[in-house]
């Protein structure tokens, strides 16, 4: 009879995580290069992002939390910004950063987990600039399945939307992207940045939006 080998605990929980050790970088940067935003102003600007992706409002998944990366055997981790800052805080950078490069003062404002939309209009009226840019990040998640059992399988789920407010609280212009887009063929840390860059950028380059920061 051959002898039953029992293989220990740690070493069991080690082979199971082993197929996840190809899956490239559970990070992604998030600041990378800006939006390429088309027009130019120095009208003073406040920007403030709100995450009200539902799995953040409860909780569920850190404030860092961009995606989900797929091991050998499906099994899900999370991906993370890079910098390990709350993706709010993150793409805020992105957004003032855009926006100066074309001749705008930004005054960027991080809101907190939870805030409301009224918490962060009456923190716009102590800012007192001439216009506030509310972006509000309903879905922003990657999922990637690597090709170990079938065929590589890369996608995105994003709905984000964005206002221009005047000092009163009037909206002035609004404009959204959402969807759910597949991704090229990569590791998200390689195909994630440039999308996040060209959906950001066709925010801030819509007609609506250009005329009401101008």
């Amino acid at each position: 009879m051959i002898p039953r080998i029992r293989i220990p605990n740690v070493l069991f929980l080690a082979l199971l995580v082993l197929p996840a050790a190809g899956c490239g970088s559970h990070r992604i940067n998030y600041r990378g290069p800006a939006a390429e935003v088309t027009y130019t102003g120095n009208r003073p600007l406040t920007v403030t992002i709100l995450d009200q992706r539902p799995y953040i409002l409860r909780q569920e998944k850190p404030l860092e939390y961009v995606g989900t990366i797929r091991g050998g055997y499906g099994n899900p981790f999370n991906q993370t910004t890079e910098s390990g800052e709350p993706f709010a805080d993150e793409l805020l950078f992105m957004v003032a950063e855009s926006l100066k490069s074309r001749g705008f003062p930004v005054t960027p404002v991080s809101s907190k987990p939870g805030d409301s939309r009224k918490t962060v209009l009456t923190g716009f009226s102590a800012a007192g600039n001439a216009r506030l840019l509310l972006i509000t990040v309903h879905e922003w998640q990657n999922d990637y399945y690597p090709a170990s059992f079938g065929n590589e399988n890369s996608y995105i789920l994003f709905n984000v939307e964005l206002e221009v407010l005047d000092p009163k609280h009037r909206v002035v212009a609004k404009a959204s992207v959402s969807g759910e887009t597949n991704l090229p063929s990569g590791w998200p840390n390689e195909t994630v940045p440039l999308f996040y860059q060209k959906k950001i950028g066709e925010l801030l380059n819509d007609p609506k939006i250009a005329r009401a920061l101008q």
